[in-house]
């Protein structure tokens, strides 16, 4: 049986549920398995201050269930059962039969993430630098990464959701895009999927014009620049021109737009698009046509799609980073340094309150209490049951001491 709080590595997990230790897709299914069954956080390496691979489990969710074949071969599902579960007992027919963009569908839809948050992080440096300094957030460049990160695992979690309850037959969507035009004293708005081979082309096109005209990446081509790209204003902004210009290029993507708008509106009805109503923009959306509508307890569906989000995109930010210029190997983010703003940023982010990612057992908190002659080691959300340490400045408060997560962490480095 596995114990909560203590240190476990991949063999040790799999010894303790009975598993052969596997490699490959194998070795993923378990460990994709072993993720979604845990809240969990991987410990320091206190010499190098790196995280290590193995685990810390702070909370059971549900009995693991070995992997079947089918699912060691790259087909495992569990991420997305709790998305399929949610959608089918959080969704009404009220909801069906319109294109709604991703953040309408994150915050609106699924009240799954912050709407002010998710919209902040593309207002601006004044809007990014005000919302910061309003919540005390000190890494405004984390912010943005970690929102954009989180938002892009969702994203990918809920397509695959909808395209599994698809083949199902539980469900029928759309995936395309919304299209906004000029429509001289007013926008119009366009919503299809039959471009969507053209617009993955043209955006091919731009993010390989822009890499050489930017020195991008080498190891990089097309669409795979666009995170990239998106981490750079000017280049943001260039690529927005250029995508709608490529597209006000092609006579197929135009002429297959207004062919919808006259499906819509009707001929003599509508104002097409051409020179003089040119597209403005194009985003990305989801129309949900009919679901099969279920019983469930949404509010812990919400909890573990939550909880699934935060693990995934901390070991996605751990992971950022290249080389410098002795090509030696560095990391953006750690555990370290960054752990206690992410813990902020999550409380931001989330709208369902998750469980926070722990960073001191008990023997630590005894320790602390021992160094400091038995006064008390004060943090956030009671850390006898394993809570967050408060990301707050050392400093006395009576009988009390208070630490940061990086000074715990430090007198133990």
């Amino acid at each position: 049986m596995i114990e909560l709080n203590k240190e476990y590595t991949y063999q040790q997990i799999c010894e303790e549920l009975g598993w052969k230790v596997q490699a490959g897709n194998s070795k993923k299914a378990q460990i994709n398995e072993i993720e979604s069954c845990f809240e969990f956080y991987h410990p320091m390496n206190k010499k190098t201050h790196k995280e290590k691979k193995s685990y810390i489990f702070t909370k059971k969710l549900r009995e693991p269930v070995k992997p079947s074949l089918e699912n060691s071969k790259g087909n495992n599902n569990k991420n997305i059962k709790p998305m399929i579960e949610y959608l089918q007992g959080y969704l009404s027919d009220g909801f069906f039969g319109e294109y709604q963009s991703m953040t309408t569908w994150y915050c609106e839809i699924l009240d799954l993430l912050d709407k002010e948050l998710c919209t902040t992080v593309y207002q601006g440096e004044d809007a990014i630098n005000a919302y910061c300094n309003k919540h005390n957030i000190h890494n405004s460049k984390l912010l943005c990464d970690y929102v954009s990160t989180a938002k892009s695992v969702l994203k990918d979690i809920l397509l695959k959701a909808l395209k599994n309850m698809e083949k199902n037959k539980l469900c029928t969507y759309y995936d395309g895009y919304i299209f906004i035009y000029d429509m001289g004293n007013r926008y119009g708005y366009i919503m299809t999927d039959g471009i969507n081979d053209i617009i993955i082309g043209n955006e091919t096109t731009v993010c390989n014009d822009l890499k050489e005209e930017h020195n991008l990446s080498d190891k990089l081509k097309g669409r795979q620049l666009l995170m990239q790209i998106y981490n750079c204003k000017d280049l943001t902004e260039a690529f927005d021109e250029f995508k709608v210009l490529g597209l006000m290029d092609s006579d197929e993507a135009i002429d297959l737009l207004n062919k919808e708008l006259d499906f819509a509106h009707g001929e003599e009805h509508c104002t097409h698009i051409d020179s003089d109503h040119p597209l403005v923009n194009y985003y990305h959306g989801v129309c949900v046509s009919d679901m099969e509508l279920v019983d469930a307890d949404t509010d812990a569906l919400a909890k573990e799609i939550c909880t699934i989000i935060r693990n995934k995109t901390r070991k996605a930010m751990y992971s950022k980073g290249g080389k410098n210029s002795r090509g030696e190997k560095y990391y953006v983010y750690n555990e370290f340094e960054h752990s206690a703003e992410m813990d902020n940023i999550e409380k931001l982010l989330f709208v369902p309150c998750i469980s926070p990612i722990n960073a001191l057992t008990d023997e630590e908190i005894a320790e602390l209490d021992y160094l400091f002659n038995d006064t008390v080691c004060e943090v956030q959300s009671d850390l006898t049951k394993k809570g967050s340490v408060a990301n707050s400045d050392l400093r006395s408060k009576g009988d009390k001491i208070v630490l940061s997560e990086e000074e715990a962490w430090e007198l133990f480095s």
